[in-house]
């Protein structure tokens, strides 16, 4: 059994990072440890250990590059035996951003790092943030929250609740990946024939993903495109008081922002095979180039009443824009037809597949202003109204939207 007393977590300055490693009945085993640059997928350092007693403890470091301003380290021990086969291993990546911008706050906050380009998170609970291009940084504690997007402050609010509106501006070339969440083969056989349709029919099946991923705090999801970006609108309500409002939001970030930067790296870790180069390039042009954008619209909701009126808001606007991407979808899909890249029998396919995940996230919209409003129409009597219209809005009504987003698998 391999213990690492402290696993390496973020490393904000040009160093190794060191801990105690303890290795439990492998006595004459050799341990291998090795660290890789995922970004490159070159091994950066590797050493070998004698394990001569049981348990065995040393204090063992990990490689890291050198002139390098940022990257994803993969950590690894390996046990082996005589014959050099692997019996036993431990791998976990760190963050690794020598160059970090440091940001002092006035508290101790939970911290956490989200890695664009491989969607890593690390947490933390310190004084102090630690900024970079590759991540995004929030810090946390009860009543405030903070969001940096790289070393840009995005969002510091303060307050009891908020409902939260993160838009994601992403390349058309890295959201090419969104196709992979398509899951009608029939669909996926004319983007096969159309390859431009990848981005724009895959965000529909991404944002069927998200809200069934991030069900509990979502308000409402929406996408629309232009010539140059896809763009992802995610709303959310979340009590700041509350740290299970605070570990959705992370994973809410870490699920769409992994993709803003580092979809194809994703997809690379899945097992799908895109070339190394292929990914690593694509992430970090995204990066230095400024090609992903974070921008959001804070709106105070301290009473039931304000939930209920910033809801309905939400919906009319969320019900909208998606029927908006619809229109904006079938009018180029008429075009693709005209041009001979694809049938009128693809068009209405796309149409068909494209419909049903609208219609189906329409209605339960709807049903979610009903609940919303049944619900604060009970709470006035029980004088519980923000007990249940909170619960309402934020749990059972990503109950309603996860079963509007289950996924439809294609026969065959």
């Amino acid at each position: 059994m391999i213990i690492v007393e402290h696993p390496p977590n973020i490393m904000p300055v040009a160093a190794c990072p060191t801990t105690y490693i303890k290795v439990l009945g492998r006595r004459g085993y050799t341990l291998r440890v090795a660290s890789y640059d995922m970004f490159t997928g070159s091994l950066i350092s590797e050493g070998t250990y004698t394990i001569d007693s049981d348990p065995w403890e040393n204090l063992t470091g990990w490689g890291t590059p050198l002139n390098v301003d940022r990257s994803i380290i993969l950590a690894v021990l390996e046990v082996r035996d005589s014959s050099g086969n692997i019996v036993e291993k431990w791998a976990q990546p760190f963050i690794y951003i020598p160059r970090a911008v440091r940001a002092s706050l006035d508290d101790t906050y939970e911290i956490a790092y989200i890695s664009k380009n491989a969607m890593v998170i690390k947490y933390d609970k310190y004084n102090t943030a630690w900024l970079d291009p590759m991540n995004i940084t929030i810090a946390w504690k009860p009543g405030r929250i903070i969001i940096w997007d790289g070393t840009t402050k995005v969002m510091d609010y303060t307050g009891v609740s908020a409902v939260f509106e993160l838009k994601f501006r992403i390349s058309r070339d890295v959201a090419k990946a969104f196709a992979n969440f398509v899951d009608d083969r029939n669909v996926t056989s004319v983007i096969y024939k159309a390859p431009e349709l990848a981005d724009l029919v895959g965000a529909v099946a991404y944002v069927k993903q998200v809200i069934n991923s991030f069900r509990f705090t979502n308000v409402g999801t929406t996408i629309g495109f232009d010539s140059s970006y896809i763009y992802v609108t995610a709303r959310f309500y979340i009590d700041l008081h509350s740290f299970f409002d605070w570990k959705n939001i992370l994973m809410l970030l870490a699920g769409i922002g992994a993709v803003v930067t580092g979809a194809l790296l994703v997809l690379a870790t899945a097992g799908v095979g895109i070339p190394v180069a292929l990914w690593a390039g694509a992430s970090i042009f995204a990066l230095v180039s400024g090609t992903a954008a974070i921008v959001y619209t804070a709106t105070v909701v301290e009473k039931p009443m304000d939930v209920i009126r910033q809801a309905n808001i939400i919906i009319d606007t969320a019900t909208m824009e998606m029927n908006q991407y619809r229109d904006q979808l079938s009018s180029y899909l008429d075009q693709l037809v005209l041009q001979g890249k694809i049938t009128s029998s693809d068009k209405d396919t796309i149409m068909s597949y494209i419909d049903k995940i609208i219609g189906t996230a329409s209605r339960a919209m709807q049903e979610l202003r009903e609940l919303i409003n049944k619900a604060y129409e009970q709470g006035k009597k029980d004088m519980y109204p923000w007990i249940i219209v909170s619960f309402m809005g934020g749990v059972l009504g990503g109950m309603i939207l996860e079963r509007a987003a289950m996924p439809r698998i294609a026969p065959g």
